[in-house]
């Protein structure tokens, strides 16, 4: 040491102050002491200024050590690195506490080899067996084995791929028995106290550990001596965030862990759907850097045929992902007719008050042998519902049967096979989504064109969400689209939705609520609301409206084959393809309305494009608001628009023009409908296909002329134009 300390009475005092910095903090007070004492014929000693620097930087240092602890039960490690299930079944004993199924084995067993490999991966499973909390506690596996080094855990929105993130994080930070098996990880971890402003300063013999633990988007493991674990991250992201060129504290991912990456909403939209497709393949596709080892692997449950789950499952489709699809049940019961029977004797159990369905399950029990004979089952999980000491389900597929008894077949297909309906149709022959969201007018939302006669609204109801649309109307057959949107149901609980009083109460509210939130800023000249799903709630509604001075109407829907005009009498008002007709009973009129006549009215006036060479408005055209900047504004209700198709059915020795039924999302149709139908109730004009084919050229509306403010356009409105709501 007095060697050194000679050696460094040579130097001048920033070369002292540079050499004692990359000293151990012990080592630097030591030297500091013998260079007070030594006093010899080198240069001056530091000074006070300098002296006090390095002892605070060196208190600093001190109080951020930290002394890693040894591992409590190297064997137990062993053991769980090199199998999986041990692992789980170890550390996360308070969550698996059921045996692990056979699509449990098989869905740990892919994501790690893909992770392995460097091979992509899509996997469809059903919902409900608690794949979500596989994958966090496989993601933890990954990195405690070292098979990657900078996953990325995404979901379909990033709050969902928040909880993967945080659960993995909290692991680090909570589990005792990881903490005593893996304490390069977890101790300097816990050091951090919840601060992560610490992290700066902690340090192993005056070597900083480097770890980065904030609550968000990234955390970096410790470097510890003789740890393999120094410098691996875990980010999380959205599928919906920015993926391109991801590039963290000079890393890349090596893994992205995609769990469920649609919403209901986002796999019912195409666009949406469309978009995912486009980040999975180019933007994530990409993120591994060239020549790196990098994979993606997708678990997801299937939500309908159009959606990116159905697509990225299909390997004609993506044959990079490697799809397989599994269901809740791979061979049916051979006796099918007696779990129909055990359905029907449930449902009408539940129906008379029996909520338990004993009849169902003594019946179940009887015969026993016979309803399980054939049925193999990929996850024979199921919670035995015990109920004063018995339970009340005996075997998963008797589980299976329940939810199909309390939902559908259908939602049964879908939610839990794998295999949804082929109901869903994105474009129909007749009309595309694209041509609706085409036919825009020069109005933006709200904004009542010059001209209009009568401005009406309509609207479609839902137990869940109600659907609406308010139209401007002048003639010849002009409308505009200038407002819609959906109203949810507010249930504080779920039982409410399922008692019809609470329901239709509910309901009666939220059309009052649409009256006074969403109608309150137009002057209504007359709202039409279906009534026949929810009729005492729309009556109600109506009545209630009328005491208002508001022009509410109950109507009821009829197709071509059921609808009849009535004779010209008294109570009985007649108007095109619709007649009102009062119920005295209920102290209202009731309008009944060919809404298969109207769907085919509007189909065919979004045919027709809105504007002539000229610039005016085409005789029997129908328009939507103009939506600014937000050019996907319209896509969910066009596709509303198109799901029902315009077909001609032989009848006879002629054709039935119908509509066909393509998408159960036809809500807004049928509100828009409705509207048009109160459009000619208050004389809006319809056009005969002759004079609509005369009047309606085939032009593409000319965009609007637009002007720049601040940076940003908008159209051009002449003045007189528009009156604002």
């Amino acid at each position: 040491m007095q060697d050194w300390i000679e050696s460094l009475e040579s130097l001048n005092d920033s070369d002292i102050m540079a050499l004692l910095q990359q000293l151990p903090p012990e080592d630097q007070k030591a030297t500091l002491l013998e260079m007070a004492t030594a006093r010899g014929g080198g240069p001056k000693l530091l000074d006070h200024r300098e002296r006090d620097v390095l002892r605070k930087r060196e208190k600093r240092m001190l109080g951020s050590a930290i002394v890693i602890p040894e591992v409590k039960n190297p064997k137990r490690r062993e053991r769980c690195l090199a199998d999986p299930f041990e692992m789980m079944r170890t550390y996360y004993s308070d969550r698996f506490t059921r045996p692990f199924s056979m699509l449990h084995h098989k869905l740990v067993d892919t994501v790690i080899e893909s992770a392995r490999k460097g091979t992509d991966q899509a996997w469809a499973a059903p919902r409900g067996i608690g794949k979500t909390e596989l994958l966090k506690a496989v993601l933890v596996y990954l990195i405690l084995a070292q098979i990657v080094r900078f996953p990325i855990a995404i979901g379909a929105t990033a709050s969902l791929a928040y909880n993967i993130f945080d659960d993995v994080k909290g692991q680090f930070e909570t589990n005792e028995l990881l903490y005593e098996d893996f304490p390069e990880i977890c101790h300097p971890v816990r050091e951090l106290e919840g601060a992560p402003q610490r992290a700066r300063r902690q340090n192993i013999d005056g070597v900083r550990t480097r770890i980065i633990w904030k609550s968000s988007k990234l955390i970096q493991l410790p470097y510890v001596p003789g740890s393999p674990y120094g410098g691996v991250k875990l980010a999380y992201y959205g599928l919906d965030g920015a993926f391109r060129g991801v590039n963290i504290a000079g890393g890349r991912p090596d893994l992205a862990l995609v769990d469920d990456p649609e919403t209901r909403d986002s796999a019912r939209n195409p666009e949406q759907v469309a978009i995912r497709e486009q980040t999975m393949d180019r933007d994530i596709g990409g993120l591994g850097g060239h020549g790196a080892k990098f994979c993606r692997v997708v678990i997801t449950t299937i939500q309908n045929r159009f959606c990116y789950s159905w697509r990225v499952t299909d390997p004609a489709i993506k044959p990079a992902f490697d799809g397989k699809r599994f269901g809740l049940i791979e061979t049916w019961p051979t006796e099918l007719e007696m779990w129909q029977e055990y359905v029907t004797r449930r449902q009408n159990a539940q129906r008379h008050g029996d909520k338990l369905a004993k009849d169902a399950t003594r019946y179940f029990l009887e015969n026993y042998d016979r309803m399980i004979a054939g049925a193999k089952l990929n996850d024979d999980g199921y919670d035995p519902q015990i109920v004063d000491g018995e339970p009340q389900v005996h075997h998963p597929l008797q589980a299976a049967y329940n939810w199909i008894a309390t939902n559908d077949m259908a939602a049964f297909m879908a939610e839990k096979q794998n295999e949804p309906e082929a109901e869903e149709v994105v474009e129909t022959e007749a009309l595309s989504a694209a041509l609706v969201r085409s036919r825009l007018a020069v109005q933006t939302q709200g904004v009542i064109p010059d001209g209009t006669e009568r401005i009406v609204a309509a609207m479609d109801m839902g137990k869940r969400l109600s659907h609406w649309v308010v139209i401007a109307f002048k003639n010849p057959g002009i409308g505009t689209v200038i407002d819609y949107g959906c109203k949810a149901t507010f249930a504080t609980n779920e039982a409410d939705l399922e008692s019809k009083s609470a329901l239709e109460l509910m309901l009666k509210n939220l059309i009052l609520d649409w009256i006074e939130d969403d109608l309150k800023p137009y002057k209504i000249d007359g709202a039409l609301v279906d009534s026949g799903a929810f009729t005492d709630a729309v009556y109600a509604a109506c009545r209630q409206a009328r005491q208002k001075q508001f022009p509410l109407f109950a109507a009821k829907g009829w197709d071509n084959k059921r609808f009849k005009m009535p004779q010209a009498k008294k109570g009985v008002v007649l108007f095109d393809q619709c007649y009102a007709h009062y119920d005295a009973s209920q102290e209202l009129w009731l309008y009944n309305v060919n809404t298969e006549y109207w769907k085919m009215w509007t189909h065919s006036r979004f045919a027709v494009a809105p504007y002539t060479d000229d610039g005016d408005r085409t005789a029997g055209s129908l328009a939507l608001y103009h939506p600014g900047q937000d050019i996907k504004r319209h896509s969910a209700y066009s596709h509303h628009i198109i799901a029902e198709e315009l077909t001609r059915v032989p009848v006879g020795s002629g054709y039935l023009n119908q509509m066909i039924l393509k998408s159960k999302n036809n809500h807004w149709l049928d509100a828009t409908a409705l509207g048009c139908a109160v459009g000619g109730v208050f004389k809006i004009r319809v056009l005969s296909r002759d004079e609509l084919t005369a009047a309606a050229k085939p032009v593409s509306r000319p965009a609007p002329v637009r002007q720049a403010v601040g940076g940003m356009t908008r159209p051009n409105f002449s003045a007189g134009n528009f009156i604002r709501r």
